[in-house]
């Protein structure tokens, strides 16, 4: 009986071994909590624009449409190498020669914004932006018909112009995951503020060339509008080696913006050169009052050039081009090797990679009229 017992209770005890074992290897029970980690890519991310705002923008990878809305800028997508993605600009963009050739297809893309703030929202909707990029006006006229999200631009900081210019063109990289690009647009500019740091160091501050940039408005016969003390042109004009003979004058209200000045104001600046952004030199020599000026006696009055956009405007292009053009047109003899000619080639090809012919050059340095 006692063997019986024994046999019985060494059964049972490898059953309950088995039973253990296979519960061991059993499922979770309803008690036990499994954790699966997720693989899905985020498709948005938060960027802030250059007004300090915190903006819900697509990943770089899932912008296929842009709208960039401030004629400025365009440029900025080309510079980042995403104009693939414009999908409507401001129809001033669209008026421009050399943008118009070096990609056709603008003339045919959506332009809904007639000024800031003034939005066709049912042309800007046909678009079909993922993003947009535009002023602050643009950016609250967006925000009441639609829910795109906007970048927005601010306008130059006086004093801090340059600055912002690169920041700018890095904003576009990031938004397009074009870094690289934007990199190499700030390191261009570094270097050619740099080269002509160098070369006009040297001048006594009574040897700079004094200069007046006399601007014309679609209501005056005249050029009697001037860049202040307060303005980005400024910051321009030191860079160049020169002096902004209307630093004086100064607009707290809107320190970027051109001032009307009289005439007998622009005749006791008495400028080594002039620079005007519309009509011709001949235009001025002809003129009776302006002709009188010793800079206009002398054949110093040059017509500010103009590529995607004119040169004296706040843009990318100008930032990089308008300072070391002023500097080889004040002081030829400080720069034996280069000639803007080649200079302007050389931008658009590194920057834009885009090769500009003898003739295009020649046509951004000459604007036509």
């Amino acid at each position: 009986m006692d063997k019986k017992l024994m046999k019985i209770s060494s059964i049972l005890v490898a059953l309950i071994m088995v039973a253990g074992v296979i519960a061991g290897c059993s499922p979770a029970t309803s008690t036990t909590t499994t954790t699966t980690l997720s693989t899905t890519e985020p498709t948005a991310r938060t960027i802030t624009d250059l007004l300090g705002n915190t903006v819900t923008i697509p990943i770089a990878s899932k912008i296929q449409r842009a709208a960039v809305l401030h004629t400025p800028v365009v440029q900025d997508i080309y510079i980042v190498g995403a104009q693939d993605k414009l999908c409507a600009l401001a129809p001033q963009a669209q008026k421009w020669w050399l943008l118009q050739k070096m990609d056709p297809r603008v003339a045919s893309l959506p332009a809904p914004r007639a000024y800031p703030g003034n939005i066709n929202m049912e042309e800007l909707l046909k678009s079909n932006p993922d993003i947009c990029i535009g002023m602050n006006s643009d950016a609250a006229t967006i925000a009441k018909g639609s829910t795109i999200p906007t970048l927005q631009i601010a306008p130059p900081r006086t004093g801090t112009y340059l600055k912002y210019q690169e920041d700018e063109v890095r904003l576009f990289g990031k938004v397009f995951g074009k870094e690289a690009n934007a990199e190499k647009y700030c390191k261009y500019l570094e270097d050619e503020f740099a080269m002509i740091k160098t070369a006009t160091a040297a001048i006594p501050q009574d040897k700079k060339i004094k200069v007046l940039c006399a601007l014309t408005s679609t209501s005056q016969s005249r050029p009697l509008l001037v860049y202040g003390g307060d303005s980005y042109m400024q910051e321009w004009i030191e860079l160049a080696g020169c002096v902004n003979v209307s630093k004086d004058v100064t607009n707290p209200a809107s320190p970027d913006s051109m001032t009307e000045l009289t005439m007998e104001k622009m005749m006791a600046y008495n400028p080594d050169i002039i620079l005007i952004d519309t009509g011709t030199p001949a235009a001025l020599t002809g003129d009776p009052i302006w002709a009188q000026m010793p800079a206009i006696k002398a054949g110093k009055v040059y017509r500010i050039p103009a590529g995607m956009f004119i040169w004296n405007r706040p843009c990318s292009e100008g930032a990089a081009q308008f300072p070391e053009w002023l500097a080889l047109t004040a002081y030829p003899n400080l720069f034996p090797n280069l000639t803007m000619q080649t200079e302007v080639k050389r931008f658009f090809k590194e920057i834009f990679n885009y090769t500009l012919s003898d003739d295009d050059a020649n046509l951004v340095l000459h604007p036509p009229q």
